[in-house]
């Protein structure tokens, strides 16, 4: 069982929706059977999708349930997902929690402790320094209260990257510490357009060199290092640039 506070299609979330998904997929494809419980949300939007009925998402059965208006969306807070949780994780094998800072952690946790469901935490970076940094003292309380507990319960944290590994390490939980990267689904490249269209849209030549960032123009994705270690290439190489595409969030980006 897969508790997760939003899945595809909203990828206005960014990259975790299309790597959780990809994750899911794969388990399916070989031979697991995967269950998703998940809210409709979709940025401030909600999704088109039934609610609170099982809809086949590539294979993966998933379960959307609607997020209840709340002072901070970001919570995620919904009554029927809760309810889910303990219906559901009753009879699962496994639990996989993406919900680190959110509401649909806590009956998860709670409903796999209750049934001996083992459960993974996958904090998706969400433990990291720059992460811990924001709204820090919120998150030291809400450490305190709920988070650390929670997690301590899991069976394994996974890490996507020995650098997430080593900045969560520092928080001293208990459960192992696990590396397994991001997967890619590479069904979505096999067919590709044609090379060209981009390079005459921005006036280069086929000489030219093109770096591409893509990505949500967030300050948690440092912009700011690629554009400084760019401008380095950019001043050994005559005829580098450098293309940055992505939803931007009204800052500024230098």
């Amino acid at each position: 069982i897969g508790v997760i506070p939003y899945y595809k299609p909203a990828y206005s979330f960014g990259g975790p929706v299309s790597s959780n998904a990809d994750l899911l997929e794969g388990l399916v494809r070989l031979g697991v059977r995967v269950t998703v419980l998940t809210t409709n949300a979709d940025g401030r939007e909600s999704l088109d999708v039934p609610v609170g009925t099982r809809v086949d998402v590539n294979g993966v059965d998933v379960h959307y349930f609607r997020r209840v208006k709340a002072p901070q969306a970001s919570f995620f807070y919904s009554p029927e997902l809760g309810r889910a949780c303990r219906s559901f994780l009753a009879d699962a094998d496994c639990g996989y929690f993406c919900s680190t800072w959110t509401y649909p952690m806590l009956p998860a946790a709670r409903a796999a402790r209750n049934n001996r469901v083992p459960y993974i935490v996958c904090p998706r970076g969400s433990f990291m320094r720059w992460s811990m940094r924001q709204k820090r003292l919120k998150k030291i309380l809400y450490m305190s209260l709920l988070e650390r507990r929670l997690t301590n319960r899991a069976a394994a944290i996974q890490c996507t990257s020995e650098l997430e590994r080593q900045q969560t390490a520092q928080l001293g939980l208990r459960p192992p510490l696990v590396i397994v990267p991001n997967g890619l689904s590479m069904e979505r490249f096999a067919r590709l357009p044609a090379r060209g269209p981009l390079r005459n849209q921005l006036r280069l030549s086929s000489s030219d060199l093109l770096s591409v960032f893509v990505g949500r123009l967030h300050p948690m994705k440092r912009v700011d290092l690629t554009i400084a270690a760019f401008a380095k290439v950019a001043t050994a190489l005559s005829g580098a640039h450098l293309a940055i595409a992505g939803p931007d969030y009204g800052e500024e980006i230098r």
